[in-house]
């Protein structure tokens, strides 16, 4: 990289960092699945861990790692991992926030063939796109508590459709 581009990078990050915030947060999910692994499997269970950076409150760009346990008819081998990125937008800048967002990202996904005895494994890009609305706790400067519904989609078979509930905590540094 040559100077301009540097100089050109530290500018653009040191006009925004006057209105923008560092965020951290983590979750857990229930997911309810409508497509789901060749119907093999009931309900999902995921945490997440995610850091963020939210511009003049109105715009969150967030990087999250999510693991799920799947709840199969077959095996507890069912698993999907997601790393993933996720776009906020708030309506509010009040202590009560609604938002839509619009994640997507890549999903790595096992699972076990109708017999039991293979495991197949498989990697997809996703799209999670979902309402919320984050709370301000009064009690913690910075805390928010983040409550949403979304719904994951990934694209291969054997695809994977499942509407996600979602409670977390998000820390604003």
């Amino acid at each position: 990289m040559n100077t301009k581009t540097i100089l050109s990078i530290l500018f653009i990050i040191t006009l925004f960092s006057a209105k923008a915030q560092i965020n951290a947060g983590l979750g857990g999910t229930f997911s309810y699945p409508i497509k789901d692994f060749n119907g093999l499997t009931n309900y999902s269970l995921a945490g997440e861990i995610g850091l963020g950076y939210t511009f003049k409150q109105q715009i969150d760009v967030d990087i999250a790692y999510s693991h799920y346990l799947v709840n199969s008819n077959i095996s507890n081998k069912h698993k999907i991992y997601a790393y993933s990125t996720n776009i906020k937008y708030y309506f509010t800048k009040t202590n009560i926030r609604p938002y839509i967002n619009l994640g997507f990202g890549k999903y790595y996904m096992e699972y076990v063939d109708v017999f039991g005895f293979d495991i197949k494994k498989f990697d997809d890009f996703g799209i999670n796109p979902g309402v919320g609305i984050l709370f301000k706790l009064n009690f913690f400067d910075g805390l928010f508590t983040n409550a949403s519904i979304s719904y994951l989609q990934a694209m291969k078979e054997p695809q994977v459709e499942m509407i996600n509930f979602n409670i977390g905590l998000v820390y604003y540094l």
